[in-house]
């Protein structure tokens, strides 16, 4: 079992945790919508959007509940 590291939630998450069902929060996503002024590979836009989530740590954090 890997070792946990992180923050706890601020007041507004964990209110925002507590209002949704169980079944609702492995269903909870968040997307985004790009619009593309010129045309680019699908490679390419992967890459680009890899290189923005390797920088931003916000974009590869996951919210887990624990056991408890």
């Amino acid at each position: 079992m890997s070792e946990l590291t992180g923050f706890l939630v601020s007041p507004q998450q964990a209110g925002w945790w507590r209002t949704l069902e169980p079944s609702a929060i492995s269903e909870n996503v968040n997307r985004i919508e790009l619009k593309l002024h010129s045309a680019m590979s699908v490679q390419v836009l992967n890459t680009r959007l890899h290189a923005v989530a390797e920088v931003e740590e916000i974009l590869r954090t996951r919210l887990q509940i624990l056991p408890g």
